[in-house]
């Protein structure tokens, strides 16, 4: 089945790769005692490229593309701790890119009052628990919806 799949297009070509973990498209998928975890992947000869700021292009693009950006690293990241680690490396990634810091701020305050208190005013968050209910809510939400939601404001 996998020589079939790699004979579909010269371009694409899937690697046979047994283990307990493996990185698959962008997550990294580690099979712990039974128990399935994610994190984000980012291959290590990747540029942090992305739709640079500069280009032209309407604003809901950019929008989006921090949005996404934001929500891969939520529902990729199991704990506090990998989702800040996951910001850090976006932010910078959206940095070298040309985007200034108010615009990923002002996306990452978009997304989290959306699904945290409403009075949330930073882009922090130093709560596993309110971590927890961001992913739980964001694992809910159709994925077509999400960025839809956050695109708006």
């Amino acid at each position: 089945m996998l020589d079939e799949a790699n004979n579909f297009h010269p371009n694409i070509k899937l690697v046979r790769q047994i283990g307990r973990s493996i990185p698959f498209l962008d997550v990294f998928i580690q099979n712990s005692y039974e128990v399935l975890k994610t994190s984000a992947y980012h291959k290590e000869a990747a540029e942090p490229y992305v739709l640079p700021f500069g280009s032209d292009h309407s604003g809901h693009v950019f929008r989006n593309t921090v949005d996404t950006a934001i929500t891969r690293a939520v529902r990729y990241s199991r704990t506090l701790s990998e989702f800040k680690e996951e910001i850090r490396q976006m932010k910078l990634m959206f940095l070298h890119n040309g985007y200034s810091p108010r615009h990923i701020y002002r996306r990452l305050t978009t997304l989290f009052s959306k699904y945290l208190l409403k009075n949330f005013i930073l882009p922090m968050l130093n709560n596993c628990d309110e971590f927890g209910y961001l992913r739980h809510q964001l694992l809910t939400t159709p994925r077509a919806t999400t960025a839809d939601k956050t695109t708006t404001n």
